[in-house]
């Protein structure tokens, strides 16, 4: 198979997983009759796609690229939804750790992912537990650490912190357009799969 096939390939199995997992995780079908939060769908796929089809021209491992795209599909669909209805299903979350843990052992790289994985957790657990002594509620749920504990395993410890910070980041921008109410909880999971999307893709090239 040559390489564009391949990538094609690629992009094809990351829209099919957004779309099993998003009609999937989606308890109702009303949610994505809006034809904001459907765009908002359809932005993510296109994000996880262009993703999805970089890691696999950089990693130039077949099996490796599919199993990320796959991972990235199922959090573009987790993204959205968080953004739609405010809500980080178990089921995207636990498909992106066991395609992280797949990844891993297939790299040989499962204890240095286990590392990532478990840093990110505690430092999200941390920053959870600092804003709820601060402010009496935590902008962080067990929902955001999960799934930052979950895109840990597709990074090494050294991309840790990298993938922490453009995670924040992109979460001030992705929240400031949805953001009029104070009182709601803030959508991590998009900026969190964009944060250490963007790193898995630069630990192929570093």
């Amino acid at each position: 198979m040559d390489e564009t096939a391949f990538l094609a390939l690629v992009g094809i199995a990351s829209g099919v997983m957004a779309t099993l997992t998003g009609l999937a995780t989606a308890s109702s079908m009303s949610i994505w009759r809006r034809r904001r939060r459907r765009n908002v769908f359809l932005l993510a796929l296109a994000i996880a796609i262009a993703m999805a089809m970089t890691f696999g021209w950089v990693a130039r491992q077949p099996v490796s690229s599919l199993i990320f795209a796959g991972a990235c599909g199922t959090a573009a669909s987790a993204a959205a939804l968080d953004l739609a209805i405010r809500r980080v299903h178990d089921l995207g979350t636990f498909a992106v750790a066991l395609a992280g843990l797949a990844h891993a052992a297939l790299t040989s790289t499962l204890m240095s992912s286990l590392v990532a994985s478990a840093g990110s957790m505690a430092i999200l657990g941390l920053a959870g537990l600092v804003t709820t002594v601060r402010r009496g509620s935590t902008a962080l749920g067990l929902g955001d650490i999960l799934f930052a504990c979950a895109c840990g395993l597709w990074v090494n410890p050294a991309l840790l912190a990298p993938a922490l910070l453009m995670s924040v980041a992109a979460s001030v921008v992705i929240e400031r357009p949805w953001r009029s109410d104070a009182s709601v909880r803030i959508a991590f999971v998009p900026g969190l799969a964009l944060g250490y999307g963007i790193a898995a893709v630069g630990a192929q090239i570093v």
